[in-house]
């Protein structure tokens, strides 16, 4: 991750998305050498609030609140004036003098009973370096086999995320797990779909550029209507709005309201829900038509009972894809 300027970022296995804390990262602030000149600045409103003794040492212990609230606790030693706690999570250590400038060179960032520790070897000053290390990845890069063939000048830009910059990326679908649910539309020839739970519309636009090939629509189903109206700006920018039609409402009553069948349903919404959607909707399948659910297997708890129906369920197939790691549960409609 980092941060560069103006864009914090994370880039994981799954997807890269924004991370706007990085704007004031603790571990950013605690290896700037201009750092304690910027301490108000990240920590302001400071007041002493006692002189107490921590893992063996004296500390003079200030609390700091923001204005939305917080409060951060910062213990400085007492002989040396220096910043030793940070929350009493944030542990600095090792302080060397490199070049005029102290540093703590040992962090040690506690997680409840787990820590990481960040030790520094060697510190340089005044190196040159590119801007672009700090730059957001390109997604089209970072995950170029998702990407592969698929050439289209509006939508392209949108799915590796660099047209459009979702705020809560992590509750989009990961990038290959949108490229394996465009392979399946396109591998069945589905042409009716519907998707429960549409949020940014992410997930649609996967959808979207395959029914355009396959010569179908989707209806998809959003609870939010501001999410739902965000999506329909962008399923206008990539000229896929014949394609895709969306609805605000509540699901279960929004799917009565839909006449005929389905070759494909995309859940993806509350996950204590997942089976009454099952059951809704099983016998509005069509033969050889198929089921999906996201997140059965970072969420598999909270669906015991969808998952359960799905494994023996004898009208239906089911597999487990695990092309991120949320995994997707495919239950096809047997043919009789």
């Amino acid at each position: 991750n980092a941060f560069d300027g103006q864009i914090g970022w994370d880039q994981g296995s799954d997807r890269i998305e924004r991370n706007n804390r990085l704007g004031r990262a603790t571990l950013g602030w605690c290896l700037n050498p201009h750092g304690p000149l910027m301490l108000q600045t990240y920590f302001p409103n400071l007041s002493l609030i006692e002189k107490t003794e921590r893992d063996g040492q004296l500390m003079f212990v200030m609390v700091s609140k923001v204005a939305d609230g917080t409060e951060h606790t910062l213990a400085f030693d007492a002989k040396t004036g220096l910043l030793s706690r940070i929350d009493n999570r944030w542990i600095l250590e090792d302080v060397r003098q490199i070049d005029g400038v102290l540093l703590p060179t040992r962090i040690t960032i506690r997680r409840g009973d787990e820590s990481n520790i960040f030790e520094l070897d060697e510190v340089k000053h005044n190196d040159p370096v590119e801007e672009t290390t700090f730059s957001k990845p390109d997604a089209a890069v970072v995950f170029a086999d998702a990407f592969e063939g698929i050439e289209d000048e509006k939508v392209l830009p949108m799915l590796t995320m660099k047209d459009l910059t979702y705020e809560h990326g992590e509750m989009n679908i990961p990038i290959r797990d949108g490229r394996f649910l465009y392979d399946l539309i396109l591998e069945h020839g589905y042409k009716k779909g519907l998707e429960i739970g549409t949020y940014n519309g992410y997930s649609t636009l996967w959808f979207g550029l395959a029914l355009r090939k396959t010569g179908g629509k989707i209806i998809t189903i959003e609870i939010d209507e501001a999410s739902a109206l965000e999506a329909q700006k962008i399923f206008k920018k990539a000229g896929l709005d014949g394609v895709i039609e969306t609805r605000v409402n509540d699901a279960f009553k929004e799917i009565p309201k839909i006449e005929g069948q389905f070759d494909f349903i995309f859940i993806d919404a509350n996950k204590e829900d997942y089976i009454r959607f099952w059951e809704m909707l099983k016998d509005r399948l069509t033969p050889g038509g198929a089921i999906l659910g996201h997140n059965v297997t970072n969420y598999a708890r909270d669906m015991e009972d969808f998952l359960g129906a799905i494994r023996t369920d004898p009208d239906f197939t089911t597999t487990f894809h695990e092309t991120s790691s949320e995994g997707i549960s495919v239950s096809k409609k047997k043919n009789k």
